[in-house]
């Protein structure tokens, strides 16, 4: 059962923030990143992650997808997901 307020075209918005936000979390370059920055606890030079390094970028990534998921607090909208005049 969907909601009737996701339309096909905020579906294919949300996959494809959902796409490049994972590109950039998951990248070897931000691994190589974080671990410059971090310690080799969470990558090494490489890139390539530590499973402590692969744990937090996947909390990260579920952290940003669920603050864009949530509708701010300014932005009231109706049942019908219109925003409220």
């Amino acid at each position: 059962m969907t909601c009737p307020c996701l339309t096909k075209e905020k579906k294919i918005k949300v996959s494809i923030q959902t796409a490049l936000i994972a590109f950039v979390i998951f990248n070897p370059l931000m691994f190589q990143f974080m671990g410059s920055i971090f310690g080799k606890w969470l990558a090494s030079s490489d890139g390539l992650p530590t499973m402590i390094g692969l744990l937090v970028h996947v909390l990260l990534f579920g952290f940003i997808i669920y603050a864009l998921m949530r509708p701010f607090k300014n932005q009231r909208q109706s049942v019908s997901g219109l925003p409220l005049a």
